[in-house]
């Protein structure tokens, strides 16, 4: 190719004409095949994995969407992090109506890899302090180890206040399997040590909902997630302690709750599929605060309607929806169905 930006065609011709070209001409190599070639039609796409589709600014994050995130979106095909990023702040930034009053905090995919990596390295770091019968210069070693713990994750934290959101929004990706985690009312981590009318505290907690498409969730990864989340807000309250004068973090204060009755992946790919419905349902009719207190979270009662047919499709249309060079893209929901492999960063479809 003469240029990783460009999106080439090939085609050979028999007996008719084929398929659309995938670009405008102006944009397209083409190579003219030799007429021994003639015994029947096949169009041929190369096309650079690295060609930036889509690049768009959201409230909070800008993206590109490459075409192979675009390609993550055929059926069969596990959808990467840029997608799962890009549909959930589609939904905040374009499907909640204009009067919505949520205040809502979203963390990138990336987040929860950060998470996990500055756990692995504290883990290590204990497990190598004990077999050297926690010297002090381990104890040296473990303390610069939280020290960049602390600034890897402070990263998340800058410009942000997460105790004012309604709701953070985590996805999370464990063994190659996409689940979806809720917080809500972060604030009520807090305390104050104010008692209700009984003198006994007030019994309102925060919420973690953990939506996964392959239950039951195991219990180390939801042991985990408490854990990482903990942390995390002990560490947010302290950077922004000064917002919250009187105020204290409660460790262990999360209360975890699965929804019943909730929608299941019938495959081992679709759990990125499941996820996104399940933000969007969730975003655009939230349950109550009654109904997250009490536990009770009934999720085919509250959506019954639930479905995920189509949900690839819709993304794709989502996407090229929003390229300002959209009739130069849309020829890709030509292909996206079709057979494709990949040869050196590149890829080729045949039709």
């Amino acid at each position: 190719m003469k240029s990783r930006r460009k999106i080439h065609r090939r085609k050979r011709r028999c007996l008719s004409m084929g398929v659309n070209a995938l670009v405008p001409h102006n944009l397209e190599d083409s190579k003219p095949m030799s007429d021994s070639e003639n015994c029947h039609e096949i169009d041929v796409y190369i096309l650079s994995l690295e060609t930036t589709v889509l690049r768009i600014r959201f409230p909070s994050r800008s993206m590109n969407i490459h075409i192979s995130d675009f390609l993550c979106l055929r059926e069969g095909a596990l959808l990467n992090d840029i997608i799962i990023d890009f549909y959930i702040n589609h939904i905040a930034a374009h499907l909640l109506p204009d009067d919505s009053v949520l205040k809502l905090h979203l963390f990138p995919a990336l987040f929860w890899c950060h998470m996990k990596e500055s756990q692995a390295k504290t883990l290590a770091l204990c497990s190598k302090s004990d077999l050297n019968g926690g010297s002090n210069i381990d104890g040296k070693d473990k303390s610069l180890s939280e020290n960049d713990r602390i600034c890897q994750l402070e990263y998340w934290l800058d410009e942000e206040n997460i105790f004012d959101a309604d709701f953070l929004i985590l996805p999370i990706n464990h063994k190659q399997h996409w689940s979806l985690v809720v917080v809500c009312s972060p604030f009520l981590s807090l305390s104050c040590n104010l008692p209700d009318q009984n003198g006994q505290d007030l019994p309102l907690k925060p919420v973690v909902i953990i939506f996964d498409s392959q239950q039951p969730v195991e219990v180390s990864l939801k042991s985990l997630i408490i854990t990482e989340l903990d942390r995390f807000f002990e560490l947010a309250f302290t950077k922004q302690s000064s917002n919250y004068s009187g105020y204290c973090f409660k460790n262990g204060s999360f209360k975890c709750i699965m929804p019943k009755n909730l929608p299941q992946q019938k495959n081992n790919v679709d759990c990125g599929v499941y996820i996104l419905e399940y933000a969007r349902r969730f975003l655009l009719s939230p349950p109550s605060i009654e109904c997250l207190q009490s536990g009770d979270f009934d999720f085919s009662l509250l959506y019954p309607d639930f479905d995920v047919s189509g949900k690839r499709c819709e993304i794709q249309r989502t996407v090229l929806s929003l390229c300002s060079d959209y009739d130069i893209w849309r020829n890709l929901l030509n292909t996206v169905d079709v057979p494709f492999k990949y040869e050196n960063h590149v890829v080729r479809i045949e039709r």
